[in-house]
């Protein structure tokens, strides 16, 4: 399990909060999907024993019980990160749309923010500026 760099278990309806706290321990583990994973509460931190997760991307979309992403900060490497249609709490949101590391942040759905504090390029829901 250790050795293990790339994993999806999209929709696994069985998946218990042990079982993730099993996959992180996957230390060159990078690319983690479990969209639709409905079991999944929290992305929990990870014992200090096992150090910091090699995690680059990380796709939790549409796990409607999830409500906690506090084990992202154990995450130093991650670029890639797809939190869509999740009832994550507003601050959690906020404050993982600010890092700087991130690439692809992308939280759809989760809350009802101004496009603005997210940082869309184009707030102006006006294609063409010019109206003449």
């Amino acid at each position: 399990m250790r050795m293990l760099e790339r994993l999806d278990i999209d929709k696994a309806v069985k998946i218990t909060q042990d079982g993730i706290r099993w996959i992180l321990e996957a230390n060159r583990l990078t690319w983690l999907s479990m969209a639709g994973c409905k079991g999944v509460k929290s992305f929990p931190r990870r014992s200090m024993r096992h150090g910091a997760l090699a995690l680059k991307w990380l796709d939790l979309c549409d796990c409607t019980q999830l409500v906690s992403i506090e084990g992202v900060t154990d995450c130093p490497s991650l670029e890639h990160i797809y939190l869509d249609d999740c009832p994550l709490p507003t601050e959690a949101i906020l404050a993982l749309s600010n890092s700087k590391d991130l690439q692809t942040f992308s939280a759809r759905g989760c809350v009802d923010l101004d496009h603005n504090v997210l940082g869309d390029p184009n707030p102006n829901p006006n294609p063409n500026p010019n109206p003449n």
